[in-house]
């Protein structure tokens, strides 16, 4: 597999400046952004959305089946519903839950109810703390745990690397290895040193794209972890105000991976096909824009006094 040469980033809205008179000021304003990833059979695409608190995933292969891997915290909702709606998803056929904190699961009800979602995967472990965003639903839930190995959607098969069943707030959080053909992306949903060294000890943790622990949280993505899985990307959510650890961030960069922070970077699809891959980054035009723009012009230009 190979990246295309530098990163490729689709231009995928109208942009119209501003200048003023000043040097180094440009204002953007942005059309509504249509992404079409034009995806073929054999082919996969993964996006990671850039929501503004929390986690969200979407897989979608050649047959235009669509799987979402956990839902992002409530007060994400409307960056989630505006995201779905630019990649033009109106029908989630599968939903993985990989943690059962608020950043995860916070629109699992919501989607499940808009999004026609007909099953919902997770780890036995959580259920009775999730069972309440599932009951009153028509999806059929099914579980997983340790070792568990099934199918997301046509060829692309889950292995479960690991769960947690420790009963606490991390209780059912999960790594997971998703594989499409030769592609690998390891989705490691719990930050922890001791978790990390049993993987790299016990299992085969050698990915393409690694989907960085609980917002890179200074508790994981070990030296050894990145030298075991050795990633060409990784990509890291943004949960709030909260900032990714620097440490990591240097462990990153010092391994020579390519880093995709969703909070600078946007929305960030990966388009796998047959054996090569290429990497889009999309950022929305938000629905405030407005007056932000006037904001920023105010700031500018200034107001013309009484």
């Amino acid at each position: 597999m190979k990246l295309y040469g530098s990163v490729i980033r689709a231009v995928l809205a109208a942009v119209f400046l501003i200048f003023t008179a000043s040097a180094g000021h440009v204002a953007h304003a942005m059309e509504e952004v249509d992404v079409d990833l034009n995806i073929g059979g054999g082919d996969l695409a993964c996006t990671f959305f850039d929501l503004s608190h929390g986690e969200s995933t979407l897989l979608v292969n050649g047959e235009e089946e669509t799987v979402l891997i956990d839902t992002g915290h409530r007060m994400a909702r409307e960056d989630l519903e505006l995201r779905l709606e630019m990649y033009h998803i109106d029908q989630v056929d599968t939903v993985i839950v990989t943690n059962k904190q608020a950043e995860y699961t916070g629109n699992l009800t919501w989607i499940i109810e808009e999004y026609g979602v007909n099953r919902v995967i997770m780890p036995e472990a959580m259920y009775s703390d999730v069972k309440p965003a599932v009951d009153d639903t028509d999806a059929e839930v099914s579980f997983y745990s340790t070792g568990s190995r099934f199918e997301a959607a046509d060829d692309v098969k889950a292995h479960v690397l690991y769960t947690e069943t420790r009963p606490g707030i991390l209780e059912g959080a999960s790594v997971l290895m998703f594989e499409h053909e030769n592609d690998r992306l390891l989705y490691m949903s719990v930050a922890d040193d001791q978790i990390e060294a049993y993987l790299t000890k016990n299992e085969d943790v050698k990915a393409t794209v690694l989907k960085v622990a609980e917002f890179a949280s200074m508790r994981g993505t070990t030296q050894l972890l990145l030298d075991e899985s050795d990633p060409q990307v990784a990509v890291i959510f943004k949960n709030g105000d909260e900032e990714p650890s620097p440490f990591v961030l240097e462990r990153l960069q010092g391994t020579w991976i390519e880093i995709f922070q969703t909070a600078r970077t946007g929305s960030v699809s990966i388009k796998w096909h047959d054996g090569d891959y290429e990497i889009f980054t999309v950022r929305p035009a938000e629905k405030s824009y407005p007056e932000e723009m006037a904001s920023k012009l105010k700031d500018l230009f200034g107001t013309k006094s009484d």
